[in-house]
C-alpha cells in the first residue's frame, strides 16, 4: 500500500510534468479569433448556474511560507515558470517553489542603479530567466534564479501596465488621463521602438489630470494578450502581427463610465454609479468577466459555444471540495487556473454539510490555517 506522505509526492509530481509541459508551451499566443462575442449587460440576466465541476478537475492548495522575508500582505499579481511562483506584494516580488517554500525576492526600491521606485505591473519572459518590472517610464530586468539585476530599458511612453508577448515584443497600456489624441496602447520591439499602436479616441479637456486604479488592465490567457480600460466598451487582444482586435463587447447602456463622469469633479462618488468591467479570465468553454455596479461586485460567465451567458454575484460555486467559490483568476492558462483567498477568509467560510466529514485538502488547510499565515494560493487544474 502507497503511504499517504508518498500519495501526494506522487501527485505532486504528476501536476508539475504536465505544468511543465503548458509553461512551455505558453508562449504560443495570440492566435487568431473569430468575431468578437456580444454580451448585454444591460438585460436582466439570469443567475449562474455553473459549478466548479463543469470545467475544473481538481483543486490544489499552496500556502507560501512567511520565512525569511516571504511575507505577503496582499497579492497583486502572479507570474510562472516549470519550477517557480513569482508574486507581486505591492512593490516586492517574492519567488517561490511549488511546494510554497520562499527562494529569493527581488526588493530594490531607491533610486540608485539597478533599483526601482515603485511597481507599476510585471512580467516574465522564462526564456531568458528574467522577471522584468515596470516603474515609471523604465523596464528593469532582474534574474528569476536569484534576484540580481540585469539590465533596464528607458521607455519613450508612460505607461500603466505592460505584458510580454514575444521573444521580439511587448505591450504598454497607459490610461487616457489627458483626454489628448496620443498613444494609449503600444507594442514595442525590444529595442523600445514603438511597432504598432492605439490613439486614444476618449478626447476631452482634463481639469484634473488624474487616473483611476486599474483604469487600464492587461491579462494573459490561453489566447493570447488582452486588454481592457473603463471608458472602453470592448476587450482587446493584442498582437505584433494584427495589432488591437475586439475580442468582447459590452453594452453598458448609459450606466457605463463616459468622458463627462470621467472628468467630473465629483468623479469618486459618480464612479460608484458607472457599471465597470475589469477583471478577465477563460478556458476551453468559459470565458469569465469581473462585474461591478454600485458596490456589488460579482462575475459575469460566457460559453463560448452557446454564446449563453450569465451573472452570479457569488461567484462560481466550489462543487469539488467545499472551498470558497471562484470570484477571480490572477492568471489562467490552458491548464490551470490560479486565484488567491485570505486566511480570514478559510477560516470564516462556513462548509456544505456533506464535505465536513472528509479528509480533503481544504478540509485539512482550514484547521490549521492562522491569521498570521500569508494568502492561500488556489491552483485550479482544468478539464
Amino acid at each position: 500500500m502507497i503511504s499517504r506522505k508518498r500519495y501526494y509526492r506522487m501527485k505532486r509530481i504528476i501536476f508539475l510534468v504536465i505544468l511543465s509541459l503548458l509553461v512551455s508551451c505558453s508562449d504560443s499566443v495570440n492566435k487568431p479569433h473569430g468575431p468578437p462575442y456580444i454580451i448585454d449587460l444591460t438585460r436582466n440576466m439570469p443567475e449562474s448556474n455553473n459549478k466548479l465541476s463543469d470545467f475544473v478537475e481538481s483543486i490544489d492548495y499552496i500556502k507560501p511560507d512567511t520565512s525569511s522575508g516571504g511575507f505577503l500582505s496582499w497579492i497583486y499579481g502572479i507570474n510562472i515558470t516549470n519550477e517557480k511562483i513569482l508574486v507581486r506584494n505591492l512593490n516586492t516580488i517574492n519567488i517561490y517553489n511549488w511546494e510554497g517554500n520562499f527562494l529569493t525576492g527581488i526588493n530594490k526600491i531607491g533610486r540608485g542603479p539597478g533599483e526601482y521606485s515603485h511597481i507599476l505591473d510585471f512580467d516574465i519572459n522564462a526564456g531568458t530567466d528574467s522577471v522584468i518590472i515596470l516603474s515609471g517610464r523604465t523596464l528593469h530586468y532582474y534574474s528569476i534564479s536569484d534576484g540580481s539585476f540585469l539590465k533596464e530599458l528607458k521607455l519613450n511612453y508612460p505607461a500603466w501596465t505592460f505584458k510580454v508577448l514575444d521573444d521580439e515584443h511587448f505591450y504598454l497600456g497607459t490610461p487616457p488621463i489627458s483626454g489628448e489624441p496620443v498613444p494609449t496602447h503600444i507594442i514595442l520591439n525590444r529595442a523600445g521602438e514603438m511597432v504598432k499602436y492605439s490613439i486614444n479616441k476618449f478626447i476631452f479637456k482634463s481639469d484634473f489630470n488624474i487616473g483611476i486604479n486599474n483604469e487600464v488592465s492587461s491579462y494573459r490567457t490561453m489566447n493570447g494578450i488582452f486588454y481592457s480600460e473603463f471608458l472602453d466598451d470592448t476587450l482587446y487582444s493584442v498582437s505584433p502581427e494584427t495589432g488591437f482586435s475586439p475580442y468582447v463587447i459590452f453594452n453598458k447602456g448609459n450606466i457605463g463610465l463616459t468622458i463627462e463622469k470621467r472628468n467630473s469633479p465629483s468623479l469618486e462618488k459618480v464612479f460608484q454609479e458607472c457599471m465597470i468591467t475589469s477583471g478577465f479570465f477563460e478556458t476551453n468553454t468559459f470565458l469569465f468577466v469581473g462585474l461591478t455596479y454600485k458596490n456589488t461586485t460579482g462575475i459575469v460567465s460566457l460559453n463560448k459555444k452557446t454564446g449563453e451567458y450569465y451573472y452570479n454575484e457569488n461567484g462560481i460555486i466550489n462543487d469539488l471540495d467545499g472551498g470558497l467559490p471562484l470570484k477571480y483568476a490572477l492568471l489562467s492558462n490552458d491548464s490551470i487556473l490560479i486565484s488567491t483567498v485570505l486566511p480570514t477568509e478559510i477560516m470564516s467560510h462556513k462548509v456544505d454539510d456533506k464535505f465536513k466529514n472528509q479528509n480533503n485538502e481544504f478540509m485539512k488547510l482550514k484547521s490549521s490555517i492562522s491569521e498570521e499565515d500569508n494568502p492561500v494560493l488556489v491552483i485550479l487544474k482544468l478539464k
